[in-house]
């Protein structure tokens, strides 16, 4: 089979939760990610970012992460953690640090309009927990779909909260294919 359609046909099975999204990656493609650079961002495409890097950088620094990014354009690719419907509205969720009692956690959420992308990515995550739900087997990672938002950074948690959360709106998904 060709490339393409080995990636199609991932995608398909990581829909309807039985695999990961095919992604296309490259040493160059995982530094830049891994490690971003103010000098990456240009008006078109924004601050090329994981929502890892953006947590960590975020839990380290609250006030001078907001001072840094806010009104800027950034551009986070990465596992989605949940996404969800609420009105007309779709809720997605990256896990930029997992929760820990000690030093708290950071999540990166877009609020858009339900488009057809998000109603897809929201059904290819009630897929995997059901699926999840439905298995007896407690090792077993839950599969996880890719998606790139592309938003304004807007606003993040209180200092007080401990599980804090980084707002991008306006915000536009896509899932990665």
């Amino acid at each position: 089979m060709k490339h393409k359609e080995i990636c199609s046909l991932a995608l398909m099975f990581s829909l309807i939760g039985f695999g990961t999204a095919c992604q296309e990656s490259t040493e160059k493609t995982k530094t830049s990610a891994s490690q971003p650079n103010a000098n990456d961002r240009n008006e078109e495409s924004g601050l090329q970012i994981t929502p890892e890097a953006l947590g960590k950088e975020w839990l380290a620094d609250r006030a001078g992460t907001d001072t840094k990014y806010k009104g800027k354009t950034l551009s986070i690719s990465g596992d989605v953690w949940t996404a969800m419907e609420i009105g007309d509205q779709a809720f997605v969720t990256f896990m930029g640090v997992p929760f820990d009692t000690k030093t708290g956690g950071a999540k990166i959420t877009c609020i858009t309009r339900l488009s057809p992308d998000a109603r897809l990515l929201i059904a290819a995550i009630q897929a995997n927990d059901q699926m999840m739900r439905e298995t007896n087997q407690k090792d077993v990672k839950k599969p996880t779909p890719k998606a790139t938002v592309k938003g304004v950074y807007a606003q993040s948690a209180p200092a007080e909260r401990p599980d804090g959360f980084v707002e991008l709106s306006p915000c536009e998904l896509t899932p990665n294919r």
